[in-house]
């Protein structure tokens, strides 16, 4: 285990035969951790903050080394330049920082394994769409009350100086309350895209596709010509594109699924569930699913290995177009090994040359501010709320943010005021900081809980592997989809009239 600098790194060990009583939830209504963020607000205490906070910042981590190499393809270390400012700030605080586990940081079977065991660090990322699962078992503390505040490390004058939520761009930001409330404080932008090899689109006289149509015969051509046309990071990366060819397919149903504009949030998803105005049994549900499979042919072979990797095989040249963020950008800046001329574009449109019910809506932008930096049960029980919330008020200070994402690289700035150190990401940003991207995207396969999505997931891979035929597909997803919504609505005493579906 590495130890940086002073700072002690704890090794978080893995409990997971106490996973069963993860399952043992409290009421939604007002959890303890809601009840002990009010609190602290209520006391009005300003005194000097003590403590030892410990931190897992997931990305943030910093890097074994400074030097590039193929196993170091994104050297960072800011978060320490950071922690030692605020220490210096009080010196009566100690951070010490927890590695996350390897691969995954925002690992979900991590998160439900320590909080269980009690091994949680105070202030963790995650992701907000797990949180939707959990916020009644008392993990998270509800950080409105603290949004409420003024951030005393931003300059007078400037958005957040006299209530920090003010700091966030809105529409990203909102997007990710759940039943209303922020229960992470959302620090980045990403988003996904195909990054594309120009030396071979030009050696077989392809251009850049813009409709689903375009990007079919494309893929055909390159397959004519002895390519790999298209790959992706295991499976599961298939659907962050074809999610936004649903949003495009379905388009003309938005005002439905989601009546108030904006985010579609979970209430919403399930309401329109409920109603049957999202349903896998209906025509556009099923172009969507014939559609996949078409885009699916042109995959790499070893697709349905969630374990597979293309982007080696696109850096080598072996596959023309690969699926993956906007942290691709500075990772092929960097490497050297890259004998091609890439380039990026956005996924196509749905229009009616590639089904009668696609009526050229813009697929959604995917991305969004989907993660960030959340306050556990542990700094409630050790109380440290305060201070935990204080240190993430000196991380999203935008002097600050601006630091620790630009020396990430792979990321796009939430605050107002902090700016990408890559040219080519300012139009990225632009194209976000005022859209709710995938939090907009209702077909998105994180608008349902993680158990329903996964056999959602499991049952578009039997059909698009000729495993299921498209009748059996669309009807077991929809019983599927119907289960999960009323188990929602009734868990959640969700009034669908009252979010306007009648």
């Amino acid at each position: 285990m590495m130890l940086v600098k002073r700072y002690r790194v704890i090794g978080i060990l893995l409990a997971l035969a106490l996973l069963a009583s993860a399952c043992v939830a409290a009421p939604a209504a007002e959890t303890g951790q809601d009840m002990a963020a009010d609190e602290a607000m209520d006391s009005g205490d300003s005194g000097a903050l003590t403590g030892t906070l410990t931190l897992n910042p997931g990305s943030y981590y910093p890097s074994e080394s400074m030097e590039w190499s193929e196993t170091n393809p994104n050297p960072h270390n800011m978060i320490l330049t950071l922690i030692d400012e605020y220490q210096a700030l009080h010196p009566g605080v100690e951070i010490e920082l927890v590695q996350p586990p390897p691969g995954d940081v925002s690992s979900r079977e991590y998160i439900v394994t320590n909080m269980t065991a009690g091994t949680i660090p105070h202030v963790v990322y995650t992701l907000t769409r797990d949180q939707v699962e959990e916020i009644g078992k008392n993990w998270w503390v509800n950080l409105d009350s603290y949004l409420e505040q003024p951030n005393h490390y931003v300059e007078a004058g400037e958005p957040g100086s006299e209530r920090w939520l003010d700091l966030f761009y809105e529409v990203p930001f909102q997007a990710n309350r759940i039943l209303g409330s922020h229960y992470t404080l959302n620090y980045s932008i990403v988003t996904s895209m195909m990054f594309y090899n120009k030396d071979i689109f030009a050696e077989v006289g392809v251009e850049v596709p813009t409709t689903v149509a375009e990007l079919l015969a494309v893929f055909q051509a390159l397959e004519d010509a002895g390519y790999t046309p298209y790959g992706g990071i295991g499976s599961w990366f298939m659907y962050e594109t074809l999610g936004q060819l649903g949003g495009s397919i379905m388009a003309e149903l938005t005002p439905q699924v989601n009546p108030d504009g904006g985010p579609a949030n979970f209430e919403e998803v399930a309401c329109a569930i409920d109603k049957g105005v999202f349903r896998a049994e209906t025509p556009e549900y099923r172009e969507w699913m014939r559609l996949m499979k078409e885009v699916a042919k042109y995959r790499t072979q070893d697709w349905t290995d969630k374990n597979a990797n293309a982007i080696t095989k696109w850096l080598q040249g072996d596959i023309v177009v690969v699926e993956d963020g906007s942290w691709r950008v500075k990772q092929n800046k960097l490497n050297p090994n890259i004998e091609f001329e890439w380039g990026m574009f956005y996924a196509p449109k749905c229009t009616q040359e590639s089904s009668p019910v696609c009526t050229g809506a813009p697929a959604p932008p995917i991305g969004g501010a989907p993660g960030g930096f959340a306050i556990t049960k542990t700094a409630v029980e050790d109380g440290l709320v305060d201070l935990a919330a204080d240190f993430l008020m000196f991380l999203s200070a935008p002097q600050n943010a601006e630091r620790l994402i630009n020396d990430l690289g792979n990321v796009l700035p939430l605050q107002k005021g902090a700016t990408p150190a890559d040219p080519d990401l300012i139009g990225i940003l632009e194209n976000l900081q005022d859209h709710e991207g995938e939090a907009a995207m209702w077909t998105y396969y994180d608008k349902t809980n993680l158990e329903s999505r996964l056999e959602i997931w499991d049952l578009k891979n039997a059909y698009i592997l000729d495993q299921l035929t498209l009748d059996d597909a669309v009807a077991q997803i929809d019983e599927n989809m119907t289960l999960y919504a009323t188990d929602f609505i009734s868990d959640n005493e969700v009034d669908c009239a009252a979010l306007g579906f009648e």
